[in-house]
């Protein structure tokens, strides 16, 4: 512990700091005192990390982003504005939990397996807040009138082009990131998309009734076109109104255009349903009540309870 001297020239200026968990504070010091030491000695701790964000934590920081910042000048340029503004925070925040990058922890907010997994092949500049706060600045140079927006431009195309091999060349996921990456098959069945399954038809299902030029192909989610980079965008989801179909459904509705009854559909208010699929003109898959009852004949005769043939 510091004793203190006798020779007390100039006062330092900065305020006492503490020098343990107990809140000791070291006396008020001067430049150039002689202090004696009377014992030491050595105490071994681990380093915490910082606590995860809540939601209000993380739109605070969101709002105050540029503190984090070392240059000025961009920390001056994100002051104003932060990261999104007060309308769109929120919702920043639940898009990520929607694509699963982020998950709730009770009040906290963590990185997923997919998130983390995004982060490492992630350019550099598209981790960093600095490459917002950099185009804000430049944002704000075209407001005041001390840069051209179409210089502007030019430079997010440059930057743009500078980019893109980077990211061909950069890390690619490998099958540890890939298999993280995945939906869990745990909050597939909780959602009832089965979005983690692997698909398990073999080839194409036939051609595709849209374009005709493509074939129906099975997806995670669905069944759709292979020319969906072309622009087509036929799909048969594997689920409807909570109905998983059957691949025999999902042949017949695109060789015939139409399926026949189907039972175990669910309406919004939770009600039971059956229904015919078919394609409309559009080639979007709709329901169909128009399915004619069968004959009388083919009805399932039926005697009331209590009731007595009478004798011929």
């Amino acid at each position: 512990r510091p004793r203190r001297g006798a020779a007390e020239p100039e006062v330092v200026e900065e305020s006492a700091k503490e020098s343990d968990e107990q809140g000791q504070v070291l006396p008020p010091l001067t430049v150039g005192q002689r202090l004696g030491i009377t014992g030491m000695e050595v105490v071994e701790k681990e380093t915490q990390p910082p606590r995860r964000y809540t939601d209000a934590t993380l739109l605070t920081a969101m709002k105050n982003a540029g503190r984090q910042l070392e240059d000025e000048a961009l920390a001056e340029a994100m002051k104003q504005t932060g990261l999104g503004t007060s309308a769109t925070r929120a919702e920043i925040i639940e898009r990520l939990i929607r694509s699963e990058l982020v998950e709730r922890q009770r009040k906290a907010l963590a990185p997923t397996e997919k998130g983390m997994a995004l982060i490492a092949v992630a350019a550099e500049p598209l981790r960093s807040p600095e490459l917002t706060a950099s185009w804000e600045q430049r944002l704000k140079d075209v407001e005041e009138g001390r840069l051209d927006a179409g210089a502007f431009y030019d430079e997010i195309v440059r930057f743009v082009r500078e980019l893109v091999p980077q990211v061909a060349t950069g890390p690619v996921m490998d099958a540890a990131l890939r298999s993280a990456a995945r939906p869990s098959k745990r909050r597939s069945r909780r959602v009832g998309d089965d979005a983690g399954a692997s698909p398990s038809t073999d080839g194409p299902l036939g051609p595709c009734p849209k374009c005709r030029q493509g074939q129906v192909i099975e997806g995670r989610k669905g069944y759709g076109c292979n020319r969906y980079r072309e622009g087509c965008t036929f799909v048969v989801w594997k689920e409807i109104a909570g109905k998983r179909l059957a691949v025999t459904q999902v042949r017949e509705l695109l060789e015939h255009g139409r399926t026949g009854p189907i039972a175990g559909f669910r309406s919004r208010a939770g009600r039971r349903f059956a229904a015919s699929l078919k394609l409309d003109p559009e080639m979007k898959v709709v329901f169909d009540f128009s399915e004619p009852r069968p004959p009388a004949s083919r009805r399932r005769k039926t005697t009331p309870r209590g009731a007595r043939s009478s004798p011929s």
